[in-house]
C-alpha cells in the first residue's frame, strides 16, 4: 500500500515538473547583456548620444529555442517597443541614447511559452569597440530654403537612409519617427522606395528617430537632427 502511496506521489511531482513553463526554467538561464561602442559617439547641440548593442545572453541550446525578444524602452524613445528576430546575432538591438536607460524584455519561445527580463543601462560601464552587422546610417539633404522676400518659411528636404548598396538591399523597410511640430508622428517606407527617403516641409528643427528592419530579424535605431544647414 504504501508503494502505491510512493509511486503516486512521485508521479504528482513528475506531473507538477513537466507543468513548469520553458520560461521558468529559462529564466535563470538568460539576461538582458549590453555595451555602449567607443567609436559611435554623436556629438549634437543637445548632448553626446551613445551608440549601445542590447543583447540577451545565453547559451547556444537556450537561444535555440527563442522565436523572437521584445525590447521595452523609455519614454525618450519614440518607438519604445522594438521586437528582434535575429537570433544570429543574440538579438541585437542596436540604440542610440542620452541617458541611462531601463529595459525590460519579452522572450517569446518556439513552443509558445514566454518570460520577461530586466536590466539596467549604465552608459560608460562597458564600452568597447565593436562593428555593426549593417553599415547604415540617416542624414538629410536640403532641396530649398525659404524666400524671405516672398514670405516663405518652410525648408523642404529630403530624409534618407545612407549605406553600402549591399546593405540597402538587406532593409526590409524603415520607420521613421518625429518630434514636434511635424504633422506625421511615423512614416513607414517601405524596400521599393529609393534609399526610403522620405520628403519633408517643415519651418522648424525637428529630431527624427529612424528604426530600420532587416530581412534576418535585425533592428538598427538611429538618431537624426534636421538643423537646417547642408551636410
Amino acid at each position: 500500500m504504501r508503494g502505491n502511496k510512493n509511486n503516486f506521489l512521485i508521479l504528482i511531482i513528475a506531473l507538477f515538473i513537466s507543468m513548469l513553463s520553458a520560461s521558468t526554467l529559462y529564466a535563470y538561464q538568460l539576461e538582458i547583456d549590453y555595451f555602449d561602442d567607443i567609436t559611435k559617439d554623436t556629438v549634437t547641440r543637445n548632448g553626446i548620444y551613445k551608440r549601445v548593442i542590447l543583447y540577451i545572453k545565453a547559451a547556444p541550446e537556450v537561444l535555440s529555442k527563442v522565436q523572437s525578444v521584445t525590447y521595452h524602452l523609455d519614454e525618450n524613445f519614440y518607438q519604445p517597443q522594438v521586437t528582434v528576430r535575429s537570433k544570429d546575432n543574440a538579438f541585437q538591438l542596436e540604440l542610440n541614447t542620452l541617458n541611462h536607460i531601463p529595459v525590460t524584455a519579452d522572450i517569446y519561445f518556439k513552443d509558445g511559452k514566454i518570460t520577461k527580463l530586466d536590466q539596467y543601462v549604465l552608459l560608460g560601464t562597458r564600452r568597447q569597440r565593436q562593428e555593426s552587422s549593417y553599415k547604415v546610417h540617416m542624414r538629410h539633404v536640403i532641396l530649398k530654403t525659404p524666400d524671405e522676400t516672398k514670405n516663405e518659411t518652410e525648408y523642404e528636404l529630403d530624409l534618407l537612409i545612407d549605406a553600402p548598396e549591399n546593405d540597402l538591399k538587406q532593409i526590409d523597410h524603415v520607420d521613421y519617427y518625429f518630434s514636434e511640430p511635424s504633422p506625421n508622428k511615423m512614416v513607414k517606407i517601405d524596400k521599393g522606395t529609393p534609399d526610403f527617403k522620405y520628403h519633408i516641409k517643415t519651418s522648424q528643427q525637428i529630431i527624427v528617430q529612424g528604426y530600420a528592419y532587416f530581412k534576418d530579424g535585425s533592428v538598427i535605431q538611429m538618431i537624426g537632427f534636421l538643423y537646417f544647414k547642408y551636410y
